[in-house]
């Protein structure tokens, strides 16, 4: 669809009077709605010109088309059917909602019967701003000028994607120009680190297209989902239709998990829309964007497309040469003088992502301007600094930090620490902060540090005063499931009450699944479900199990799983970080490990690993306790005047016991 807004000044002072009274200027507007209604008519309701408004001398048209290739022609029949003299005549092509503006201000002087019969016609009623989409979907339009698309090819913003987009761009620029465009070849999906950054990619993209006859228009609509949110199909319709001819760009934010807290109904969202690109593929172009590691977005857009070509636009790491021209070209755009303060972080060797860059950037702009610009100030200290400074507290968290690999684990306590600062920092701006649900599930195999994560967890919580009370309060299913007909929801409701202001760590939570519907552990999990709800803000649980059995149990309450948010996975650790573990084990009861006790150490775990039963880190425990067993009978066979208080400390080889392999059953038959 191209929507255009013509502007002209009446060369005829008396028609220009009668259009600007609402009640003497009858026959001229009706003049003008029949020649919009006869014009509609001979095009085959494909086109539609009309007067949006006059204001002394000056008149506003707008004219609405399913083709563009002779917008010229319907405009001068417009105009001479009009029988008006208009000169000094722009016309240029706008967005659907000055369209709509206009088509609005139309009716309301009455050159047009109704606005929303027009949008009907087109099959863009879906788009008015009555009808769609302020609670499912952000919605906005560009149309380009002739010199963005080298702008932003040229600036900070694509410097990280030059690489690639240029790459497109010969492509784009090779063979003979086309006199019409028949399809699209290829449709794009972008990465980048920024959000912001999938606009001027498209500025690049859509600007080279339309030079090239590749699209027809200058304008692209811009989509942004609320994935909390169920959209149908026929929401996206209208959007689709509007934009043929143009392009669309879908951005797609969703966690890389599938169990987040609101990816299910995203990915449902995304599915749709994949549907409806496919119907329009030769009519509008598509550009997704997403961050750079969302890999299970991605997946599901291949897997949706089906034989949809795409191209994809990577935003790549700068390197410190191309770090340091970055951060220049950044001070130039912002008319800034560059000095050696500015590439000072930058390392040889290191490769930086766009947005480390703009941190960076900021940080020194910050300080030039209260140290240089400003030097009065040049004592107070920024209100992230002081924060920051303060960092997370206690020993808990020191404690986390130290253990070996649980890196799940430690971004996500991360991310609630820091939500809690951003709490602090700017709560003197007017910003509200809604306390999040925090409830979590830990997903692991035995040894995995579940439980000890939790104690830690809760208590962090409590340091950094996110939590009161900081215990962990463990159950099972024996304490929550009631052993008569009525106990359940006040044995559950009472464990909740124990919990206030600490962590409520559910093990093994898939055993309150039963075989039946309308069972005692059904009766556990409902009540559960409606507890967290009650005590969101004082009570954090975390239902933790084996990964395999976990599913079936987030999928016995539909309430249960939007409740939880975060999914925390705990990896079985590898060879090597179970040597650090033992390392750190020996270290915390004052021990030495030897290099020889060591290497076998290495040897020990890449053993047990291969074992069905193997226990992780309570394995490497089990490990260094033997060791010092077998130390101990060493020594005591040893002269008691010889053995010094370091002989005491030190683990050698020969204390590290190899696992015996276990025998393979021997099967009993004929083979061939």
């Amino acid at each position: 669809m191209f929507y255009y807004k013509i502007t002209g000044t009446i060369v005829n002072d008396d028609i220009a009077e009668k259009l600007n009274d609402r009640f003497q200027g009858r026959d001229e507007k009706k003049k003008s709605f029949l020649a919009s209604d006869e014009l509609f008519e001979k095009y085959d309701r494909k086109v539609f010109p009309f007067i949006a408004n006059v204001s002394r001398k000056t008149i506003t048209m707008g004219l609405i088309s399913t083709d563009n290739r002779k917008i010229e022609s319907y405009l001068k029949a417009f105009i001479r059917k009009l029988g008006i003299e208009i000169r000094d005549i722009d016309c240029s092509e706008t967005t659907f909602r000055l369209m709509n503006n206009m088509l609005k201000d139309a009716e309301h002087f009455d050159f047009i019967n109704s606005d929303e019969e027009i949008r009907d016609n087109f099959e863009i009623e879906g788009l008015d701003g009555r009808s769609y989409g302020s609670t499912s979907f952000r919605y906005g339009e560009t149309v380009l000028d002739d010199k963005t698309a080298e702008a932003v090819l040229n600036s900070t913003t694509c410097f990280m994607v030059r690489e690639s987009l240029e790459e497109e761009i010969e492509r784009i620029v090779a063979g003979s120009k086309k006199r019409h465009v028949d399809g699209h070849p290829v449709h794009y999906l972008v990465q980048t680190g920024v959000k912001t950054e999938s606009e001027e990619v498209a500025k690049v993209l859509v600007g080279n297209l339309y030079a090239n006859n590749r699209v027809k228009s200058r304008r692209f609509t811009t989509i942004g989902f609320r994935s909390a949110h169920n959209v149908l199909e026929s929401d996206f319709e209208p959007i689709f239709v509007s934009a043929k001819g143009g392009t669309v760009v879908i951005v797609v934010n969703y966690e890389n998990d599938r169990e987040s807290n609101y990816a299910p109904q995203g990915y449902a969202n995304l599915e749709k829309m994949c549907a409806m690109v496919k119907k329009y593929a030769n009519d509008v172009l598509t550009i997704f964007w997403m961050p750079k590691t969302n890999e299970t977005t991605k997946k599901i857009i291949y897997e949706e497309l089906g034989h949809t070509n795409l191209v994809e636009i990577c935003e790549k790491t700068a390197d410190s040469s191309d770090a340091r021209d970055y951060l220049k070209l950044l001070a130039k755009e912002k008319k800034v003088k560059a000095d050696r303060k500015l590439y000072e972080k930058i390392e040889d060797g290191k490769h930086y992502l766009s947005s480390e860059l703009n941190d960076m950037y900021d940080l020194w702009y910050s300080n030039k301007l209260k140290t240089v610009i400003f030097p009065q100030y040049k004592g107070i200290e920024s209100v992230k600094t002081k924060v920051v400074k303060d960092g997370p507290t206690g020993s808990a968290y020191d404690e986390l930090m130290e253990m070996i690999g649980l890196d799940s684990a430690k971004k996500v306590i991360k991310q609630a620490l820091n939500y809690n600062k951003a709490q602090k920092i700017f709560a003197g701006k007017g910003v509200e902060f809604e306390r999040t649900s925090m409830h979590m599930v830990f997903t692991g195999n035995p040894g995995t540090a579940k439980t000890s994560v939790a104690r830690l967890f809760a208590q962090i919580m409590k340091d950094n005063d996110v939590l009161t009370q900081g215990k962990l309060i463990e159950c099972g299913r024996a304490d929550l499931v009631g052993r008569f007909v009525g106990w359940t929801a006040p044995t559950i409701k009472k464990k909740f009450k124990e919990a206030e202001g600490s962590v409520l760590f559910i093990d093994e939570a898939y055993s309150l699944v039963d075989d039946r519907n309308g069972s005692f552990g059904d009766e556990a999990i409902n009540t559960i479900v409606q507890e967290m709800e009650n005590h969101r803000d004082d009570v954090i649980v975390i239902f933790a199990g084996y990964p395999d059995k976990m599913e079936e149990f987030l999928q016995k309450n539909p309430g249960l799983r939007s409740r939880i948010a975060y999914h925390v996975a705990f990896d079985d650790y590898n060879e090597d970080e179970l040597c650090s573990i033992a390392d750190l084990i020996a270290k915390k009861r004052g021990l030495i490990l030897t290099d020889g006790a060591r290497e076998k150490l290495h040897d020990v775990f890449g053993i047990a690993l291969k074992e069905s039963d193997f226990g992780n880190g309570r394995y490497a425990r089990n490990v260094i306790e033997k060791a010092k067993m077998a130390q101990a009978s060493r020594l005591v066979e040893m002269d008691y005047s010889t053995i010094g208080s370091e002989e005491l400390r030190t683990i050698v080889a020969a204390d590290i016991e190899m696992p015996v392999k276990k025998a393979e059953k021997t099967r009993i038959g004929f083979c061939a």
